[in-house]
């Protein structure tokens, strides 16, 4: 694996970013943008404690997006537990490796959760994230606050996304869209491709293709924000405690999904998606397959319909 610098801009460039949002290919860091931002006040640690310690949030059990991901009970993937945020913060600021990672507070869809709207639903008003002038576009922010040592695995999305660092450090590595094959990645679900190789510690007897995959890596400190465009694979490392806002940026058109782009059709078997997705399927109960049969045909219809474009 070869990792260049992600391309850093300055706070006064944003304007001139602007314009060119259309032909961005590739991430940037914008310096400081959001050093000014109220959110870099309220959503301190102890701020976080004493406005909003009472709130309760939905968390993950483990902060281990590998176990999260990858591991065979996959139809508990939204399972998840509430605590407040007092106990939270608590939890990650106090991080025992002896006693397994903390449980986690990532992706909450602070406006249209009903966990947390209600409580969380003015964090918009203390981000003032760079105005794009991107025509027919929908709008979500999502809050992220995680301990020492979180990380995601190496993913691909499809919307363009704006993070910003309020608390903490955090490192981000991504790769191009043509690193599919470098990434042994594995479909997920229609809006999330995810690989299975771990950056820190690739196993290149298991995931020999990774060796040659070229990405660029960049540090996000308070005030900063990144920008991945949509498609991009990526993954987070949280250096220290970690307080992030980002906004999605979904770009609405007649191809949505990864796998409906054409330049990834080379790399994806679409025949291998559908068997694994049947697979799931047939892992579940048979109380749960009910729910999901309807999905399971509508992907197969979609699938098999891309697989005789080719």
């Amino acid at each position: 694996m070869i990792l260049a610098p992600i391309e850093r801009i300055t706070e006064r460039e944003v304007l001139a970013l602007e314009h060119q949002y259309g032909s961005l290919t590739a991430p940037v860091i914008i310096s400081g943008a959001a050093a000014d931002w109220p959110a870099m006040r309220t959503l301190q640690l102890g701020e976080i404690r004493t406005a909003l310690g009472a709130v309760k949030v939905p968390v993950r059990d483990t902060d281990d997006e590998f176990q999260f991901f990858f591991d065979p009970k996959v139809q508990e993937f939204e399972r998840r537990r509430m605590l407040t945020l007092a106990e939270y913060v608590d939890a990650i600021e106090n991080v025992d490796r002896r006693s397994g990672r903390p449980p986690y507070l990532g992706n909450i869809a602070f406006l249209t959760d009903p966990a947390v709207s209600k409580k969380l639903g003015s964090l918009t008003e203390y981000c003032r994230f760079p105005h794009f002038d991107l025509e027919r576009c929908t709008l979500e922010y999502r809050l992220w606050i995680g301990g020492r040592g979180q990380r995601s695995t190496i993913h691909n999305d499809c919307y363009h996304n704006f993070n910003a660092q309020i608390v903490g450090r955090k490192r981000f590595i991504a790769f191009a869209p043509d690193q599919h094959s470098a990434l042994h990645p594995i479909f997920f679900h229609r809006g999330m491709w995810v690989s299975p190789v771990d950056p820190n510690n690739p196993d290149f007897v298991r995931y020999p293709q990774f060796r040659d995959a070229r990405g660029v890596q960049g540090e996000l400190g308070p005030g900063d924000i990144l920008y991945l465009p949509r498609f991009w694979w990526h993954c987070a490392e949280a250096i220290t405690t970690s307080v992030n806002i980002n906004q999605w940026v979904y770009s609405r058109g007649a191809v949505q999904w990864w796998h409906e782009q054409p330049e990834a059709r080379p790399f994806i078997s679409f025949k291998e998606i559908l068997e694994q997705q049947r697979r799931k399927f047939y892992a579940l109960s048979k109380e749960l397959q009910p729910l999901y049969k309807d999905d399971l045909l509508k992907l197969t219809s979609e699938l098999m319909r891309l697989d005789e474009q080719r």
